[in-house]
């Protein structure tokens, strides 16, 4: 994928208010599907857990969170890895830092 696909991935993906609202929960926590559901349903109007598993799935797939296995909890969790997007129109690159 090259750096203008890129823009406009995260572009899509930072206008939804479900993954708004999961990038501002993992900012300060490490979190499970089910914990992410748990918050969100009560903010926004999701009626299934699998809305947020495709959320998460299209947010690591652009590389703003990853997901790993928390040994002490064995639950499968998610982490922001991103905390800025840069990105340089006149020269349509991308780039991301934590």
């Amino acid at each position: 994928m090259d750096d203008s696909q890129k823009i406009q991935m995260t572009a899509f993906n930072l206008k939804n208010p479900t993954k708004l609202f999961i990038i501002k929960y993992l900012s300060n926590k490490e979190a499970s599907n089910q914990e992410i559901y748990d918050a969100l349903k009560n903010t926004l109007t999701i009626k299934y857990r699998s809305a947020i598993h495709g959320a998460l799935k299209d947010l690591q797939e652009i590389g703003l969170i990853e997901k790993y296995y928390d040994n002490l909890d064995s639950k499968i969790k998610y982490r922001l890895i991103v905390k800025k997007v840069n990105i340089d129109l006149g020269k349509m690159k991308i780039s991301f830092t934590n």
